[in-house]
């Protein structure tokens, strides 16, 4: 497995294998929102994202819902699109294994891994699309 799932797993104390598939699934939902282009310069940029997000997809937890998902999207649409789409992920994230505790602290830890590896130019193209992100990992995101 790549550095950034190793680091992800020691960061968070998962799994390699369940951080793989997390890491998959953080991909994917970038993938979805910011479109081919942007989104191929993110996938370029990080060491083994097309295994992970295949890892992902191909799971049957990347594939289908259930009450707790149903419960993350009723509570996205109160928050509107912005927290409909995070719901999704949450959602995504918790059928892989994940906990409601553990989501924030994989989510911060995936996505600070994420920027290491793009210029901040592509950083801030990725934040002005989905604006939820700048909170993640900031200070005072609590």
């Amino acid at each position: 497995m790549s550095d950034i799932v190793d680091a992800l797993a020691t960061q968070t104390g998962i799994s390699p294998e369940l951080a793989h598939k997390g890491l998959g699934a953080l991909l994917s939902f970038l993938k979805e929102h910011l479109g081919e282009g942007i989104f191929g310069q993110i996938e370029s940029s990080i060491p083994d994202a097309s295994s992970a997000i295949s890892k992902f997809e191909s799971s049957p937890e990347g594939s289908h819902g259930g009450l707790l998902e149903t419960i993350f999207q009723l509570a996205g649409k109160l928050l509107g699109a912005q927290g409909e789409e995070t719901a999704k992920l949450a959602a995504a994230l918790t059928r892989l294994g994940l906990t409601p505790q553990q989501l924030e602290t994989f989510v911060v830890k995936a996505f600070e891994l994420i920027k290491a590896h793009l210029s901040p130019e592509l950083v801030q193209l990725v934040l002005s699309r989905l604006p939820g992100l700048a909170k993640v990992g900031s200070p005072g995101s609590e």
